[in-house]
């Protein structure tokens, strides 16, 4: 949930695609996610939705949660500021959502963990995994 909340809360909405992208993972952990669409802005919520992917398993006691995103603009502006190369976002990157995320993440559950005191924690990692298409 904190993940999710994170990106969410970094990502800026345009048309909706990069953080439609987000909703199946969303859905997993319980979280909502708003697509508000900027003025003039094409609705393309349905297609970022249809670029995005979240799963759950659990294989051999390790819990995994996998999200995917095959939108461009997500997976350039996620490392780059996209003005340098022409266009004229807002709001431009590198966001990092995904590495903040991945930081406020552990700054929630390790102290959750510790006070379970079964040694959890050292066996959490993020993996991170942009699709680009």
């Amino acid at each position: 949930m904190e993940w999710v909340r994170t990106v969410v809360a970094i990502l800026p909405s345009w048309s909706g695609q990069s953080r439609a992208s987000l909703q199946p993972i969303a859905e997993l952990v319980g979280v909502s996610v708003p697509t508000p669409l900027a003025g003039g802005a094409p609705d393309r919520i349905a297609e970022g939705r249809a670029k995005g992917f979240g799963d759950f398993e659990i294989k051999h006691g390790v819990y995994a949660f996998i999200w995917r995103s095959s939108v461009f603009y997500f997976a350039y502006n996620e490392a780059n500021n996209a003005n340098l190369v022409g266009f004229h976002l807002r709001v431009p990157g590198p966001y990092e959502s995904q590495k903040q995320a991945s930081h406020s993440f552990f700054k929630t559950i390790n102290p959750l963990l510790r006070n379970l005191d079964f040694g959890i924690s050292r066996h959490i990692h993020t993996i991170r995994e942009i699709i680009h298409g």
